[in-house]
């Protein structure tokens, strides 16, 4: 079997029990990614410090790309999901990307908020706003077809 066949179809989508699983599982790999990259530190600190890279700016850009598959895994799960509803799939996008942004922005990965602060009105306005967006797109997710 190819990796490629692995990928949904176009067309493709899936119940309520197989996206509660599938989240499940992500968020239970990414939650594993975290766990094993902060033990792995002492090791890239030892590695990495002869050669002048900052054991830190290491373990940033591995929570940064664990960061983009859970992103990316709960698009195509809600995507899916929201497609057996006859919703629109952008929903998914609409419910998980405001929230990565503002998790990226805040969390100061990469030095970003002390270079790019939102003033803390703006940030709670769009911290709910893409909340409620996103407790509506999972509500959704979770109801059975009917």
């Amino acid at each position: 079997m190819s990796p490629w066949q692995l990928m949904p179809a176009p067309g493709d989508h899936i119940g309520r029990v197989p996206f509660i699983v599938g989240v499940g599982v992500v968020i239970a790999l990414y939650w594993l990614g975290i766990r094993a990259s902060e033990a792995a530190l002492p090791w890239m600190a030892e590695m990495l410090a002869p050669r002048g890279i900052n054991a830190g700016f290491a373990l940033n850009l591995i929570w940064l790309a664990l960061g983009a598959l859970l992103v990316g895994a709960l698009i195509v799960l809600g995507a899916l999901r929201l497609r057996q509803r006859s919703r629109s799939p952008w929903w998914a996008v609409a419910a998980v990307v405001p929230l990565a942004i503002l998790a990226l922005v805040n969390d100061a990965i990469f030095l970003v908020s002390r270079s790019f602060v939102l003033p803390p009105l703006l940030n709670w306005t769009l911290l709910l706003a893409a909340s409620a967006v996103a407790v509506w797109v999972l509500a959704e997710c979770l109801r059975e077809p009917g």
